[in-house]
């Protein structure tokens, strides 16, 4: 015969269920806390991160992870660029391999956030060169700051699904911190492996950005030379345009509901994207001019490094139409070079031809946008000056650093040159020569303050009166941020009135027992069998 044996249940709604109150049953004490972590392997929680110092914990924390994947496109630009410019042979002149074309292209990549080229020559000459070139490729920028905007909207959905809504302030400036961080680091990495130091003398010989026997322009490699890039200014800019970029898309939240409650912020902020918006437009289209008039001049050129200048050259040429100087100068410190300049506006091309007034229309165009944005978003005075004084800078900084800017040393060796048949102490071999090129900075501001008072100021009036408004002040449209989510109002206390207690239950009689229910009665056999 099988025998199942009762289960006895401790506080459980069986018939057993009274054992719990018994005087003599000792269930034992309920644990209070975690259980105590040990050794992996014997039957204790493992934690990770346990023993770990604060720091530590902090770094290695999944909330990186957002961060490290926003900047998984900037980087990729940054390396995509200088591969397709190293992979030919003949657009880096020099004939080297492409180790040396590879670290020359990714120090040109680098520049574009503000460091400067360093190239010395290492020959056997009795002179040395230095060179130092400031000369930023806008179009790495361009893309890296797209890049890097495609790369934290995703981001910024996956940190809003966690939290289950708004980001914090806090929550904000952490994230942009650890973006800028990461931006930083990634700048030094490539800061530090950019650059190379060529052999002997090659083929061919090229000086730094300039033309060889042909009339080619472009960047080329001399022989036992060194090129590099300022990685610890790239690295600084670098956290600056990542911090800036990650706040602006991090603090959306933050930004939009500053500006429905503080009207000051509001106007400031409307006139920063309004402003953005038409710089972006502006821009784009004297780019796209800039690069009509280069191909229809020189036809296409044989290196495609004008690639990486082709918002440079839309800058300088929007700043030109504007009104702006065009002037390079060039000082050395040789007696016999001296100072040499040259300086070119709308108002006097010197020996240029007439028709690079047509670029005029640019300014123009931008003023126009300008008026029309403020006017189609119904913007009083006090917004619309805001509006001036925004545009002015966002237009007029990038004029001033589309340019070129390049600083030539030359030394004598002392070593080489006691030995060589040159007279020392009647040659004279030192020079410093420093050489600029791009828009005066003064025309730059008097020239955007005159176009931006024109399109902000004198143009919304005019276009109100010309569609017979109705007189009075306008009223403010709503920026272009949609209102924050209502505050759901506080429940109302609803106070119940006092109802009867519940009538008592019929007293049991004494002779009453319970039937005991057995789970498992079903399952015995019947009495003597």
């Amino acid at each position: 015969m099988s025998v199942i044996s009762e289960v006895v249940e401790v506080g459980g709604s069986g018939a057993y269920a009274g054992l719990a109150a018994a005087p003599e049953f000792n269930a034992g004490p309920a644990p209070t806390g975690p259980p105590p972590l040990g050794s992996w392997g014997r039957g204790v929680p493992y934690d990770p991160s346990a023993g770990r110092p604060e720091l530590l914990r902090r770094l290695l924390s999944p909330d990186w992870v957002p961060a490290l994947r926003a900047l998984v496109p900037p980087t990729a630009v940054l390396l995509l660029v200088p591969l397709l410019l190293a992979v030919p042979e003949d657009v880096i002149g020099g004939g080297y391999p492409f180790s040396n074309r590879f670290g020359a292209a990714l120090a040109l990549a680098v520049a574009a956030f503000g460091a400067p080229l360093h190239s010395a020559s290492r020959g056997s000459s009795v002179v040395s060169y230095e060179t130092d070139m400031r000369l930023l490729p806008l179009t790495v920028l361009v893309l890296w700051l797209a890049a890097l905007w495609l790369g934290l909207r995703p981001a910024l959905r996956s940190w809003r699904a966690r939290s289950g809504g708004e980001l914090t302030a806090r929550r904000a400036l952490l994230e942009t911190a650890r973006v800028a961080g990461l931006a930083g680091l990634v700048a030094l990495l490539l800061g530090a492996a950019a650059g190379t130091t060529t052999g002997e003398r090659s083929s061919r010989y090229l000086d730094d950005l300039g033309a060889d026997d042909s009339g080619r322009f472009g960047l080329s490699l001399g022989a036992r030379e060194a090129l590099d890039a300022g990685w610890a200014q790239s690295a600084a800019w670098t956290v600056l345009l990542a911090g800036l970029v990650a706040f602006l898309v991090y603090g959306t939240d933050v930004l939009r509901r500053a500006a429905w409650e503080r009207p000051g912020v509001r106007g400031w902020l409307v006139g920063a994207l309004v402003s953005g918006r038409v710089a972006a437009a502006s821009v784009g289209a004297a780019s796209l001019v800039a690069t009509v008039v280069v191909l229809a001049q020189d036809g296409l050129p044989a290196d495609p490094l004008w690639l990486l200048l082709i918002p440079n050259g839309g800058l300088l040429l929007l700043g030109f139409g504007s009104g702006a100087s065009l002037q390079g100068v060039a000082h050395s410190s040789h007696p016999d070079d001296g100072l040499s300049q040259f300086k070119a506006s709308l108002f006097d091309l010197q020996e240029y031809s007439g028709h690079w007034r047509w670029a005029v229309l640019l300014a123009v165009g931008s003023a126009c946008l300008l008026g029309w944005s403020a006017y189609r978003r119904r913007l009083d005075t006090v917004d619309r000056i805001r509006l001036a004084v925004v545009h002015t800078v966002v237009v007029g900084v990038p004029m001033l650093v589309a340019g070129l800017g390049t600083d030539f040393r030359m030394r004598p060796v002392d070593s080489l040159l006691s030995g060589s048949r040159l007279p020392a102490d009647r040659v004279d071999l030192r020079s410093d020569t420093h050489t600029t090129l791009g828009l005066a900075l003064l025309s730059v501001l008097v020239a955007n303050l005159l176009w931006t008072a024109l399109g902000a100021l004198a143009l919304p009036p005019l276009l109100s009166a010309i569609r017979r408004r109705p007189a009075g002040p306008d009223a403010p449209a709503p920026p272009p941020f949609p209102p924050p989510p209502p505050v759901a109002p506080a429940a109302s206390v609803v106070v119940e009135a006092p109802t009867a207690p519940p009538a008592a239950p019929p007293a049991v009689p004494a002779q009453y027992v319970p039937e005991v229910l057995d789970s498992h009665e079903e399952f015995r056999r019947p009495a003597g069998s």
